[in-house]
């Protein structure tokens, strides 16, 4: 019993945050089905949330673009079987492999941040 609480103790953050998936997960699936969304929807919806992370992380690895798009696609499929708690059909995997493309693309060609936060940083220097 004690070992079960130093582990909780130690690993709090950890577990607050698992436990949080959880609870956005069932919730996202039941006012899903209320709307008419399908698990593929929902799952889509979340991994979207994770890609600018994950273009991110390939970013600062670096590579070819090639490299760094398989990079990213292999962390939608590994996000995608651990929400679901099981391995993948192919059909899934090419769903995912699709949708997740096409939202990098559509990323990537979204205008880059650094270059307005520069411009706002010489904004706000005015001002001081």
């Amino acid at each position: 019993m004690e070992e079960v609480k130093q582990f909780i103790i130690e690993n709090w953050k950890l577990l607050a945050s698992a436990l949080l998936f959880l609870i956005a997960f069932v919730v996202g699936l039941i006012r899903g089905k209320k709307k008419g969304y399908s698990l593929s929807d929902i799952l889509m919806g979340m991994l979207v949330e994770q890609l600018p992370h994950w273009i991110s992380m390939a970013e600062a690895v670096g590579g070819t673009g090639e490299q760094k798009k398989v990079q990213v696609l292999n962390n939608a499929l590994n996000y995608t079987a651990r929400a679901l708690g099981r391995k993948l059909t192919e059909e899934e995997t090419s769903l995912i492999i699709a949708k997740s493309s096409e939202a990098i693309e559509k990323i990537l060609n979204t205008p880059q941040k650094k270059e307005v936060e520069k411009v706002e940083v010489k904004k706000n220097a005015k001002y001081r």
